[in-house]
């Protein structure tokens, strides 16, 4: 009767270790599985991220690639500040920005945090407007977009 006890004791955990270590083997691919969907979710929404930054760096080439004379346009507006074409020109510009990024609004800035021009029909942008230079390669005026 001791043996037959020993017998099944032995049995029961021959078996509740078979059970363990099919279950953990079962387990762990499951496991791995969910991991290895997590990465992918991760690399698809890096992948994403880097695509929509390309996209705004295209919109940057295209934006202020056209035309070359930009910057003399934006030296024009500040010698001739109630010049209607000089403005009209720049709010151009900055209105293909918008449309390039899907931006709400966006200004041109002079070092100094004045808005020489700006597509925000309030405020919408003057509280985010910096003091003085921001270092971007020594510009005197810098375009400033919110998104």
């Amino acid at each position: 009767m001791v043996k037959r006890f020993l017998s099944l004791i032995v049995v029961a955990v021959l078996l509740a270790g078979a059970g363990g270590a099919l279950f953990w083997r079962l387990e762990s691919a499951n496991a791995e599985q969910r991991a290895i969907a997590l990465l992918r979710a991760v690399v698809d929404t890096k992948a994403s991220a880097v695509e929509r930054w390309l996209g705004e760096r295209r919109g940057d080439a295209r934006v202020w690639s056209e035309p070359a004379n930009l910057a003399a346009r934006v030296d024009s507006l500040l010698a001739e500040p109630g010049n209607p074409e000089h403005r009209e020109i720049l709010l151009e510009r900055l209105r293909l920005m918008l449309d390039a990024y899907d931006y709400e609004a966006a200004m041109i800035v002079a070092p100094g945090g004045t808005i020489i021009l700006d597509t925000a029909p309030a405020n919408v942008l003057r509280d985010g407007v910096g003091r003085g230079h921001d270092g971007l390669g020594g510009a005197d005026v810098l375009p400033r977009f919110a998104a």
